[in-house]
């Protein structure tokens, strides 16, 4: 799916002979350390399991060290889990999704338009809507769904080639969602913060 995007975005790009000031690509991300709380009042339980998702990004390069971006995931951040305390499976099987877009800013160490290695550091800003469908257990069949604002730090470096490059990016993201509305009893806490790995193909014109 990769080779085909780039491909494409690549045959339909102009020969260029300047620094080039637009990013289209995409990036597989994969979660570590971000929380799920199931609370009844009497037993609390936390998941932390990863997830993994896709995401498509537009970087726009307002100067030589200077760029805006955005970013949305084209697949959620998703992960499967079980729900337990005790020896009583409250949830056989939950299903949790997570759909963001973030808007935010690079600054490059050096020109970033130009052939080579590039690092860079970025604060981003975004919301992210948290879905959860469970399955079996104590609690039956039922689904959820709460959203929060995000904050996100990255550090990262880009391999530009002539028209394309790679990206590869270490995240941290903060935000915490939480509800007692959604499932009668349940208090709910989806807890975003943790570090995310970032590894991105792009076009570059």
């Amino acid at each position: 799916m990769w080779v085909v995007f780039l491909g494409g975005l690549l045959a339909a790009a102009p020969v260029f002979g300047q620094d080039m000031s637009i990013k289209i690509g995409l990036s597989r991300i994969s979660t570590s350390g971000m929380e799920y709380t199931h609370d009844d009042g009497t037993t609390s339980v936390t998941v932390a399991e990863s997830s993994i998702g896709n995401e498509l990004f537009f970087e726009y390069l307002i100067s030589e060290r200077f760029g805006l971006e955005i970013n949305t995931a084209i697949s959620p951040l998703k992960r499967t889990y079980s729900l337990e305390s005790g020896g009583t499976t409250i949830s056989e099987n939950v299903v949790e999704e997570v759909s963001y877009t973030l808007f935010g800013a690079n600054l490059y160490f050096s020109k970033a338009g130009r052939k080579g290695l590039k690092f860079l550091v970025g604060l981003y800003a975004g919301t992210a809507d948290i879905s959860h469908s469970f399955e079996g257990g104590t609690l039956g069949t039922a689904s959820s769904s709460d959203s929060t604002s995000v904050t996100v730090l990255k550090l990262g470096m880009d391999w530009i080639t002539k028209m394309a490059g790679f990206r590869f990016q270490y995240q941290n993201w903060e935000g915490t969602a939480s509800n007692t509305t959604q499932i009668t009893g349940i208090k709910q806490t989806g807890d975003m913060t943790g570090s995310v790995i970032s590894l991105g193909v792009f076009a570059f014109f």
